[in-house]
């Protein structure tokens, strides 16, 4: 559910050269800013289970518990591999005659 959620978000601002990473956090960070509204389970779950710490002027993610941890590493490995996989598709576009310099 969370990361079905979180998937289309990254599906329509990757494209706008962000990396998903920085997705990830604009999307954590605005459902934690705000309360969860009644039949958003997503913030819900998320209030639940992920805390945000300020560590030296910087924003950090941290679970709650070992479930909010699991989530939290799920939620990054989603972006590793979508960038991945991004990465691939471009790749399989190209020629070798691409790299040779003109």
């Amino acid at each position: 559910m969370i990361l079905e959620a979180f998937s289309e978000i990254l599906r329509e601002q990757y494209h706008l050269g962000r990396p998903a990473e920085e997705i990830l956090h604009v999307w954590l960070s605005s459902h934690l800013d705000e309360e969860p509204q009644t039949g958003n389970s997503v913030g819900r779950v998320l209030h639940t289970e992920v805390t945000r710490l300020n560590i030296n002027g910087e924003t950090w993610f941290a679970g709650r518990s070992a479930s909010g941890n699991r989530l939290l590493d799920s939620l990054y490995g989603y972006c590793k591999s979508y960038e991945s996989w991004q990465f691939s598709r471009w790749l399989h576009h190209l020629r070798a005659s691409d790299f040779i310099p003109r």
